[in-house]
């Protein structure tokens, strides 16, 4: 499968790296940011986790992609898209999503990566993020 990435003036969306998941963990992986992905994980929910990144994109193609600040290189966060795969969830639809570590620049990410709303699935409402 070839490479993705998709480049913005300050940020960059491409495919995991094994080096990136260390600083992904670091950033991501507070109970601020984790309060709304389950908690804060131990070493076998984020092998887990990784392993279930990686295989959305092996088997659809898309998955929820690494961002990187262009300016220094710093992984900041996810985005991207998934089916959903959860249990009481709508099952098969597209999920958009995202999070990212509260460090400088965070904020830029969904500014400019995330819709500023998103169609419930389940009513076709829309909502604010």
């Amino acid at each position: 499968m070839a490479e993705f990435r998709h480049e913005t003036d300050r940020l960059i969306l491409r495919d995991w790296r094994e080096e990136d998941w260390p600083f992904f963990w670091e950033g991501t992986n507070t109970p601020g940011v984790m309060r709304w992905l389950g908690g804060v994980c131990d070493a076998a929910k984020r092998d887990a986790a990784q392993q279930r990144l990686l295989s959305y994109e092996r088997e659809h193609g898309h998955t929820f992609w690494c961002v990187e600040r262009r300016s220094d290189g710093a992984i900041l966060g996810f985005c991207g898209l998934k089916r959903s795969n959860q249990a009481g969830g709508p099952l098969g639809m597209m999920e958009v999503a995202g999070g990212c570590a509260k460090t400088p620049g965070a904020g830029a990410m969904r500014k400019r990566l995330l819709p500023p709303r998103s169609i419930l699935p389940s009513t076709g409402s829309m909502r604010k993020r």
